[in-house]
């Protein structure tokens, strides 16, 4: 009897459950990856606008915003990263082993999220 409901349940999370939380990961990070683009962006077009603007104040109050666009950027890169760092040390702690390396698992995971959308549309191009 356990293991007919063992097998139900286990049937209904490979079936259901994964794809879902699957997929809504990966739309996710296709999310914060472009967010994270548009921060790069606006820090590159403040860098143009500090040198192309009319008056001196303008180009100062560009490289103003730039530095503090870069600031937020370099905040929020820290902070995903000691985020999931965290977790995975967390998730090593409590399971009395090492599942997974907390520090490449990081890197990984913000890798995928920054450069992710990009080899998603990538590989969906050459097919």
């Amino acid at each position: 009897m356990i293991t007919v409901v063992y097998d139900i349940v286990s049937e209904i999370e490979n079936e259901i459950v994964v794809p879902i939380i699957s997929e809504a990961f990966r739309v996710l990070s296709i999310i914060g990856g472009l967010a994270l683009w548009l921060m790069v962006i606006s820090v590159v077009i403040k860098a143009i606008e500090s040198k192309l603007g009319p008056t001196g104040w303008a180009r100062a109050a560009a490289l103003w915003d730039l530095f503090s666009n870069f600031k937020w950027f370099i905040v929020t890169l820290i902070g995903l990263y000691v985020t999931v760092y965290s977790i995975a040390l967390i998730a090593n702690y409590v399971s009395g082993s090492s599942i997974v390396n907390p520090a490449s698992f990081a890197s990984e995971l913000l890798y995928r999220i920054f450069f992710g959308p990009f080899i998603e549309l990538w590989r969906n191009a050459l097919t």
